[in-house]
């Protein structure tokens, strides 16, 4: 539940980025975007190695 939780907001927020970097691309929103300092954000990603399942055993019982 929680990795489907994260899931969302990830593509939640990659929306809003995708949203925002296309208004940053149009005219005439991109000659007010480049006045005031608006720049194109990246998207959210991860590597793959970041999204393996920590071993919560390990994490709670170090020996």
């Amino acid at each position: 539940e929680l990795e489907e939780q994260i899931s969302a907001a990830r593509r939640a927020y990659n929306a809003a980025v995708t949203d925002y970097n296309n208004s940053v691309d149009m005219f005439p929103t991109n000659m007010i975007a480049s006045m005031f300092g608006f720049a194109r954000k990246p998207l959210l990603q991860f590597e793959p190695e970041s999204r393996q399942t920590p071993d919560a055993g390990a994490l709670l019982n170090p020996s």
